[in-house]
């Protein structure tokens, strides 16, 4: 009898947090299809202006290791620059929506 009320506590516990972990609403939806549509909108910029944005990834602060069968590359600089104009774009993205 025990052992039943184990296993009925644990099944509860493990269906209260998949039903909580997946509430999923209208507002999730809008999310990932603006962000579907931006992940489209980066894509065909590079597509058409990858040659004018070529100094992306070898901004001072970007660490290249180039060696003859060793490559270390490390874009720290790039990275913090996506970073803040990621937050800069959520930040607007929140407050408009």
């Amino acid at each position: 009898m025990l052992s039943n009320t184990g296993i009925v506590f644990i099944w509860n516990s493990i269906k209260t947090n998949v039903v909580y972990f997946c509430n999923m609403n209208s507002d999730t939806g809008k999310y990932i299809i603006f962000f579907g549509a931006m992940v489209i909108v980066v894509g065909i910029i590079i597509y058409f202006l990858h040659d004018k944005i070529h100094w992306v990834g070898r901004l001072p602060g970007d660490i290249r290791v180039e060696k003859t069968n060793f490559k270390f590359y490390f874009p720290i600089t790039t990275m913090i620059l996506i970073s803040v104009l990621a937050t800069i774009i959520i930040y607007l993205v929140k407050k408009f929506l």
